[in-house]
């Protein structure tokens, strides 16, 4: 009889360890896809990082002196925004989403950390470019708003 009572209790102990061994999926809470029910990491997990872009007031008076209105960036040879040279003046770096600086979103696949190349076009009023800067490369972290300061160049 104790070993029946044995055996039932070795075949019910071994049924939960096999239904309840979890499901799989990414479980890094600073992950884009994680999954809060997933027991076991798979290693599925992506990030993404943001960049806010602004310039300071050294950086608007070059850019009005040389007749500059907007600034395009430029991400990885790809084209985010454009920022108008009026109004936008910033003191300290802004968080990521304010408004008057430009906010991209980049994705890291599965690192934490990545870097990406920037450069930039100097436009007039009517769009056309009068300079384009030389590329920069810049490190970013999916847990942090990564706030660049962009630097006057004219060359």
């Amino acid at each position: 009889m104790k070993r029946k009572v044995l055996l039932v209790c070795l075949a019910i102990g071994s049924v939960l360890t096999l239904t309840n061994c979890g499901k799989k999926g990414c479980t890094d809470s600073s992950a884009e896809n994680f999954c809060s029910d997933c027991k076991k990491d798979d290693g599925s997990c992506t990030f993404k990082g943001q960049l806010v872009f602004c310039w300071n007031q050294s950086f608007h008076d070059s850019a009005v002196a040389h007749g500059v209105s907007s600034v395009a960036v430029y991400v990885n040879s790809t084209y985010m925004g454009a920022l108008p040279v009026s109004g936008q003046v910033f003191s300290s770096l802004p968080s990521c989403g304010t408004s008057g600086a430009l906010t991209v979103t980049q994705e890291l696949g599965k690192n934490k950390t990545g870097s990406v190349s920037l450069y930039q076009n100097y436009l007039d009023g009517s769009g056309s470019i009068l300079k384009t800067t030389g590329t920069a490369n810049i490190s970013m972290s999916s847990t942090t708003c990564t706030g660049v300061t962009l630097i006057w160049t004219w060359y």
